[in-house]
């Protein structure tokens, strides 16, 4: 029996279980590296929501393998442009081995200025001076400077109100570490302390997933291993090119777009094009809105970018839409499509010290042909970035979490019904100023053939002795005194198909288990229930 080989051009052939084991090896470094910065890192932004990715990338900036948990929106390549960029600045004779590099400059990843990619260069071969890639790790630096608290304000007008910019600056030079930049770094903080602890962290799997990365390297051989990553990437793109051809060529688009700019009350056009031509996919941007004067969309040289990925839930859901005419059967309903984040900052009453205790919404995902919308997790732009525990946010910062549940009648109707919000409400126990980024509310998370939208989010604050509640979206610097209480509605997803053709049985277990009133299930479903809570279609 002849063995099968993947031929690679111009290098060796590669047997089918070497690559795959040089596959999957790669990934397993990078999780490994994943659970130690969970291990070691100081904030909660890094160990519990898990706000960094761990990535392998070839010697020409090439994304190889990233930690399977790792949030989507590096994929897309932080850590590659970051590596590239590096290789522009110093060549690569300049780049040895122990050489640890910082990037973070948003002209470089198109990212705000907290992700900040760390990589050092990997060598092998007998004489330890090949290079084969690079290990990275892409982490949110919880305070780099700036105007703001935690680096991100509404108010900022430019990128260099938002804190230190690192247009890659070596961190450690041949094994040796670079004092004068730590220093920079720690002078230039509101947590030194939580993001030294991070940048150790950060630092620890870079080194330990090089030596891992070289390791493994060393035991097939550089040939053998720099053969698979070709065929690795040979592979994806074969596998990719299939995909696409299996949708009908044609041009495809759809237009929704956000509340406003957290500056002016004007809303943001977002339009996509998906050209569909054989075997390649092509999205046009080109109609999408200019820059603006908050710190998203279409930015220029220089402009802020703080609040950069809030446009990428919603870019998601049109893409999927616009695909609507020509995969009916595979598309889904919107999902909640906005961040839904809540902040909480301030000085500490008995030391005087910064605080601030970022919180994120999880929300309904949309519906499909074949079930219900998922949820609540985190938007598709986030991928497996988990929620603080409530144990750990009370005892750091000062409120307390009076409910946590899911948000009733929050998917959209459908066939399938969309995925659920949650309600969280929180009181406080000291003064603070609520931040709160919250968009999607003019443009619900729509439904697809023929379903109904989920409901928006919303943050409600209950001022103690005012009986009205005020209502925000986004907004910054909003005074709240011991006893406020902050109420946050997250959304759903949207449906898939008519609703009246959801069977009557899964109708009554939504309305038994809470997730859908009588109310809705009367409107939207046409089910009415009588007083024995027995279910019939009107």
């Amino acid at each position: 029996m002849s063995k099968i080989t993947v031929q690679t051009p111009g290098r060796v052939s590669i047997d089918p279980i070497t690559l795959e084991v040089i596959r999957h090896g790669i990934i397993s470094i990078c999780d490994q590296i994943d659970a130690n910065m969970t291990r070691t890192a100081f904030s909660p932004y890094i160990y519990e929501y898990k706000d960094y990715a761990v990535g392998f990338v070839s010697a020409d900036g090439e994304l190889l393998a990233q930690c399977t948990g790792g949030m989507p929106v590096f994929v897309a390549d932080s850590v590659g442009m970051a590596v590239r960029d590096g290789m522009e600045v110093y060549g690569r004779d300049n780049l040895h081995k122990g050489d640890v590099v910082l990037c973070n400059h948003a002209a470089v990843q198109g990212q705000h200025l907290n992700n900040t990619v760390m990589y050092t260069p990997v060598l092998a071969g007998p004489k330890g001076n090949e290079l084969i890639g690079f290990f990275a790790v892409n982490c949110h630096w919880i305070d780099i400077g700036g105007s703001a608290i935690g680096s991100v304000s509404y108010s900022s007008t430019d990128i260099f109100m938002e804190g230190l910019q690192l247009r890659s600056i070596k961190l450690w030079s041949k094994g040796a570490p670079i004092e004068e930049v730590y220093r920079i770094i720690e002078n230039n903080t509101r947590f030194p302390l939580e993001l030294l602890g991070d940048i150790e962290a950060q630092l620890g799997g870079c080194l330990l997933g090089r030596d891992l990365t070289q390791a493994m390297a060393d035991k097939y051989g550089t040939v053998v291993f720099l053969g698979t990553l070709d065929a690795i990437l040979d592979q994806c793109e074969a596998a990719t090119r299939e995909k696409i051809r299996a949708i009908p060529d044609g041009v495809y688009q759809h237009e929704a777009f956000l509340d406003n700019d957290g500056v002016r009350d004007d809303k943001i056009p977002i339009k996509v094009k998906v050209i569909i031509a054989g075997d390649e996919m092509t999205i046009d941007y080109s109609d999408m809105s200019p820059q603006v004067r908050g710190k998203l969309i279409s930015a220029e040289p220089t402009a802020a970018m703080g609040l950069y990925s809030i446009p990428f839930p919603t870019v998601i859901d049109c893409i999927i839409k616009a695909l609507e005419p020509a995969l009916p059967q595979r598309v889904t309903g919107a999902h909640f499509g906005t961040f839904s984040s809540l902040s909480f900052g301030g000085k500490r009453t008995d030391t005087g010290a910064f605080f601030k205790a970022n919180d994120s919404g999880h929300g309904g995902w949309g519906a499909c042909a074949t079930h219900d919308g998922a949820g609540p997790f985190r938007t598709m732009a986030h991928g497996d970035t988990r929620l603080i525990p409530i144990e750990l946010q009370e005892s750091m910062y000062p409120f307390r979490v009076e409910e946590f549940c899911l948000r009733q009648d929050s998917g959209g109707p459908g066939k399938w019904r969309g995925g659920l919000g949650f309600d969280k409400q929180y009181v406080l126990l000291a003064p603070c100023e609520l931040w709160a980024n919250f968009d999607r509310i003019g443009c619900p998370p729509w439904g697809v053939q023929g379903a109904k939208a989920a409901k928006s989010g919303q943050v409600l604050v209950f001022k103690n002795g005012k009986q009205e509640p005020e209502l925000l979206y986004k907004t910054e610097n909003c005074p709240l005194q011991a006893g406020d209480r902050v109420r946050m509605s997250t959304g759903g997803g949207g449906g898939y198909g008519d609703p009246k053709e959801r069977p009557l049985e899964l109708v009554e277990r939504d309305v038994i288990r809470g997730f859908v009133s009588r109310e809705s299930a009367r409107e939207d479903y046409g089910i009415e229930f009588d007083s024995n809570g027995n279910a019939r279609r009107k």
